[in-house]
């Protein structure tokens, strides 16, 4: 994966691309951390959200990596194939977006709705994968607020409800220090002899940084809030009455 990064990373220098990782490897990165988890899924490709202009610099982005001979063309437009055949998703945002979609027509159309990459963006926070590669990765509530939307948009990916039930599980054993320090008022408000005591409260702490994030689209923080009342899953309502605060 570092090779990989590495060339990412590369790349996006030489074109003046800002970028950050989501997904499998962005969960597993900030919930490794607690000794008891242990990957539950092996993922077979790697997910970079890259800020570009319009899809004439998202191509350059492509033909550069592909130049260096390690990379090929899939026949989706936002996937590479790494030599030994593991993917590489490319997720555009940023000025390429319309109505927080991302509409590609090379090699073939291609629409990608995922608004909220480019609110990620200033959020990431910055990781020394080895002495060499340093990339970016988004904040665990970011990967809940993109797990929510591509549950919305497919709502058979069963899959984003478990990591998300999982991230707030163990949200607090990342968290302790700053819940204690920032959300005090979030743990005496709730009961604490509840046995789910600190996954409300982390999972409340979770809506209430959405909410922040969520504070220059008002629109697509209506699409969350609506997300999280049509469903009744396990601490969605303590997220809700964190992100509505």
């Amino acid at each position: 994966m570092e090779e990989i990064l590495s060339q990412v990373s590369s790349a996006c220098r030489e074109l003046g691309v800002d970028f950050y990782l989501v997904g499998a490897v962005a969960r597993d990165y900030h919930l490794s951390r607690d000794e008891s988890y242990t990957p539950k899924r092996i993922t077979a490709d790697i997910d970079v959200v890259v800020v570009v202009a319009d899809e004439k610099q998202f191509i350059a982005l492509k033909e550069q990596l592909i130049s260096k001979g390690e990379f090929r063309q899939h026949n989706e437009p936002i996937k590479l194939i790494y030599k030994d055949g593991f993917e590489l998703d490319l997720l555009p945002c940023g000025a390429i977006e319309e109505n927080g979609e991302t509409r590609l027509t090379n090699p073939k159309v291609f629409v990608l709705d995922m608004p909220g990459f480019a609110l990620l963006n200033e959020l990431a926070v910055n990781v020394q994968w080895s002495e060499n590669v340093n990339a970016r990765v988004c904040p665990l509530e970011g990967i809940v607020l993109l797990k929510l939307l591509a549950w919305d948009n497919r709502q058979e990916r069963t899959k984003d409800l478990f990591d998300i039930d999982t991230i707030i599980k163990l949200y607090f054993d990342n968290h302790s220090s700053e819940v204690y320090d920032t959300y005090y008022d979030v743990l005496v408000n709730n009961d604490s002899k509840n046995p789910d005591y600190t996954t409300v409260v982390c999972a409340e702490v979770i809506g209430i940084k959405l909410r922040a994030i969520l504070k220059p689209d008002a629109a697509l923080r209506e699409r969350v809030i609506n997300i999280l009342e049509k469903d009744e899953r396990p601490f969605w309502s303590d997220m809700l009455r964190g992100l509505k605060s």
